[in-house]
């Protein structure tokens, strides 16, 4: 893995997850689909889970 990605903070809604891009505008860098209202649930988790990963990436980084 490079460690290349679209720079932190991310945030998350309903229905994806946003970053600010280089000229601070926010752009969706992910969907989150809900095929059934029961997936509903589990994909706030799975976006929020997504939105984390500059933060988890970082806290890894650091314990190098």
């Amino acid at each position: 893995m490079s460690g290349v990605h679209t720079p932190g903070p991310w945030s998350s809604t309903y229905d994806g997850v946003w970053a600010k891009s280089p000229w601070n505008a926010t752009v969706r860098i992910a969907t989150i689909a809900h095929p059934s209202p029961m997936n509903g649930i589990d994909g706030v988790a799975n976006a929020q889970l997504i939105a984390a990963a500059p933060e988890l990436f970082n806290a890894l980084q650091d314990r190098k």
